[in-house]
């Protein structure tokens, strides 16, 4: 197998530096919405208003001098300084829907033309993008007011966001065991991962808000992280313990974010 150019594998890790950085975002697992709901956004004809670095003003201030944001409709905890914002400014820039187009074409300048390993790199650059899309609007929906202030709204992107972060999870998993062919027993926790991510759509969209469908949501979750990802990460390390000595340290420094986010901590960044 030829090995690939150095700016191919940097951008065919971009998927995973950003599904950490956006779980890094999404500590808290209440929050609300961009617009009224996915599909009424999918729908609009012209792109949707961004959001906005600046705070709502609620006449409410700090001692740091920063304006307090109104509280998560479900929960009613207070919405930090400024979550939402760099998901806003991915949106809103479409930076991160250029990246990944990028990154799909130096996939296909370095040989991934098949059908298999085409379709990998295109879910999981999909994933991210949605990611982007979901984030911002999980987050920013007290930014907007209105119908995007409001609990169903909130409760629509808070389903999606879930969606969202498994995908994240599955599609990883898959492009990170095609990538190195699929050592290992990886085709079946691929297969696992996948029957997760659609346990995890259903107990969102018929169970979620209630209690029971967060936590079930959420163990399922970390099941995909802890047990299936870190299958991965054994797997390739005993396959190419040089290389993936070190590029296994990304899955590490996800961990730290993955506790804040079961402790919804901190309220306020």
């Amino acid at each position: 197998r030829r090995s690939m150019h150095p700016l191919a594998l940097i951008l065919l890790g971009c998927p995973v530096a950003v599904g950490l950085l956006q779980q890094s975002v999404h500590v808290h697992s209440f929050s609300s919405t961009r617009h009224a709901a996915p599909l009424m956004l999918l729908r609009r004809a012209a792109p949707p208003r961004a959001s906005r670095l600046q705070l709502v003003s609620t006449g409410t201030t700090s001692g740091m001098g920063f304006t307090e944001r109104p509280p998560y409709l479900l929960t009613g905890l207070p919405h930090p300084y400024f979550r939402g914002s760099l998901m806003g400014w991915m949106h809103r820039t479409r930076i991160w829907y250029g990246i990944a187009a990028v990154y799909l074409g130096m996939a296909i300048a370095n040989g991934a033309t098949s059908p298999a390993a085409l379709s990998v790199r295109i879910l999981a650059a999909a994933a991210t993008c949605a990611n982007v899309l979901i984030s911002d609007g999980y987050h920013n929906g007290d930014k907007r007011g209105g119908e995007a202030y409001t609990p169903s709204a909130e409760t629509t992107w808070l389903r999606w966001d879930y969606m969202g972060i498994s995908s994240i999870l599955s599609t990883q998993l898959w492009l990170w065991s095609a990538n190195f062919g699929w050592p290992g027993s990886t085709r079946l926790a691929g297969a696992v991962s996948a029957a997760a991510s659609s346990a995890v759509l259903a107990l969102a969209h018929t169970v979620v808000p209630r209690k029971a469908g967060h936590t079930a949501v959420k163990l399922i979750m970390a099941f995909q992280f802890a047990a299936l990802l870190g299958y991965l990460v054994r797997a390739l390390y005993l396959l190419c313990p040089a290389a993936c000595g070190v590029n296994a340290i990304i899955f590490w420094l996800y961990l730290p974010g993955l506790v804040a986010y079961a402790l919804k901590w901190p309220k306020h960044a």
